[in-house]
């Protein structure tokens, strides 16, 4: 009797995907006069030729429009661009990206006062707060802050004063002994300006 030997071979591949998409290290906003505006940002990675970066700039109805274009740069991080018909009022911008893949990213939005008076809250980051979060806001004028934190049942968790200076500022909270749950912000400044912003600690 004759015997057959049968062997199974499997073959193991393995396929790397390269998922990159265009990472943001900082976008800043300056005002340089009552016309003009600088916005400038760095990215994590070079980018490719492909991918481009459009400026975006709203008023004070957040109706963002395409201002301007800039290409991705494969020698260098940073990048610039002038806007020289910046509004009177609030200028609100932003980055619309898109990458290689046609993916588009916007990145968060920057405001600047221009020939207004007041202080406005920009952003709160992250949306949903673990142990630290960043607030960004913008003053015609360099002032005092006060910052009240509360939970929805109006027990205070912080209550400080913090010095900001003329244009855009970012004010860090280390917010890792808050309870879970939802809770306001609230920003008063030295003119009585007031404004409340609500988030979320994990």
């Amino acid at each position: 009797m004759k015997r057959f030997l049968f062997f199974s071979f499997i073959a193991v591949f393995s396929f790397t995907v390269n998922a990159q998409t265009i990472r943001l290290l900082a976008f800043n906003v300056t005002k340089i006069s009552s016309s003009q505006s600088v916005i400038n940002w760095q990215t994590a990675d070079f980018s490719s030729s492909d991918e481009k970066f459009e400026i975006q700039r709203a008023g004070s109805d957040n109706n963002f429009v395409t201002i301007g274009m800039v290409a991705g740069n494969e020698t260098s991080h940073l990048y610039i661009y002038s806007d020289n018909r910046a509004m009177v009022g609030v200028n609100y911008y932003r980055l619309r990206m898109t990458d290689k893949d046609a993916d588009v990213i916007y990145s968060k939005a920057v405001a600047i006062m221009n020939n207004a008076n007041g202080l406005l809250i920009t952003s709160l980051f992250p949306n949903v707060i673990t142990s630290t979060a960043t607030l960004s806001v913008t003053s015609r004028t360099r002032q005092s802050l006060g910052i009240t934190i509360t939970d929805m049942q109006g027990r205070v968790y912080l209550r400080r004063n913090f010095p900001i200076a003329a244009g855009n500022s970012n004010i860090e909270f280390s917010l890792a002994g808050l309870a879970a749950g939802a809770h306001s912000l609230t920003a008063i400044s030295a003119e009585g300006i007031t404004q409340t912003i609500r988030f979320i600690k994990q």
